[in-house]
């Protein structure tokens, strides 16, 4: 399993409510290449999902994104997916569900480095 090989940095960020200085620190903190972002949903002032969107507008990352929500009502999983999301999470967060989710992303995105480099 790629999560049993790697070792995890993590940054936290913590979003404000000014769409200006939202994209500031997004373009500060997206300058550096990231593997995963996972992204609360309900975070105050702008939902994780307008995140998200401000976030492919502005082409500030192509890396996953993984949503955490408590929605964990049926539909909702597809709803993320089609809103833009890589993948999905329900809180509370499972420790098998997020190691799953984990390999899941991290493996097709390592799949898909390495395809581009191919085609270079």
């Amino acid at each position: 399993m790629l999560v049993d090989m790697i070792d995890l940095e993590v940054d936290k960020l913590i979003l404000t409510n000014s769409f200006v200085k939202l994209e500031q620190e997004l373009n500060s903190i997206l300058l550096e290449e990231y593997d995963l972002i996972l992204m609360d949903d309900m975070m105050p002032k702008m939902t994780g999902t307008e995140t998200l969107h401000k976030i492919k507008e502005a082409d500030l990352t192509n890396c996953p994104i993984v949503v955490l929500t408590a929605n964990a009502i049926t539909g909702m999983k597809e709803k993320y997916l089609n809103e833009g999301f890589t993948s999905y999470l329900a809180k509370p967060i499972d420790k098998n569900e997020l190691v799953k989710v984990l390999n899941e992303v991290l493996d097709n995105a390592q799949k898909a480095k390495q395809e581009i480099r191919q085609g270079e």
